[in-house]
């Protein structure tokens, strides 16, 4: 098992609370991102509260831009929704990862979240960390669904 040295390790809130509807605010891209700028791996939290009835997220999906102010694009394979079904029973209340090689990708992550029910889905919060001494993300256990980019 590979040690992590804490003071490698950078952390940065991405998304606060948010609830998404597709009679109001169907996607969100998070508020902040996190600057991976010199770091081997990043990991992303998602946490997700209530749903209503009938409620899901049709993509959760990993963004990359090159500088902090760029264009967000897709990263090919970070989107949780392409292997897994993120309905109310599969996600409610629960955490979910990606965790990210960084070698060969752009530096500045965020994540895009999207509904397609008119009923409420609420995205608690999406926070990251990133780090540098090893190439590869430490161990992640407990999640209700996890993606490797």
């Amino acid at each position: 098992m590979a040690a992590y040295d804490v003071e490698d390790i950078k952390g940065n809130l991405l998304l606060d609370s948010t609830t998404l509807n597709t009679g109001g605010t169907a996607t969100v891209d998070s508020t902040n991102s996190i600057d991976c700028t010199g770091k081997a791996w990043a990991k992303i939290f998602i946490d997700i509260g209530s749903i209503a009835g009938g409620g899901s997220l049709s993509a959760l999906a990993l963004l990359a831009s090159s500088t902090s102010g760029g264009t967000y694009s897709l990263v090919s394979g970070g989107d949780l929704a392409t292997s897994n079904t993120l309905s109310k029973a599969n996600i409610e209340n629960k955490q979910l990862c990606i965790n990210v090689r960084l070698t060969g990708k752009n530096p500045f992550l965020k994540v895009r979240a999207t509904t397609a029910a008119a009923v409420n889905s609420v995205i608690t919060q999406i926070y990251a960390i990133s780090g540098g001494s090893q190439t590869v993300p430490p161990a992640s256990t407990g999640f209700t669904y996890t993606v490797n980019v």
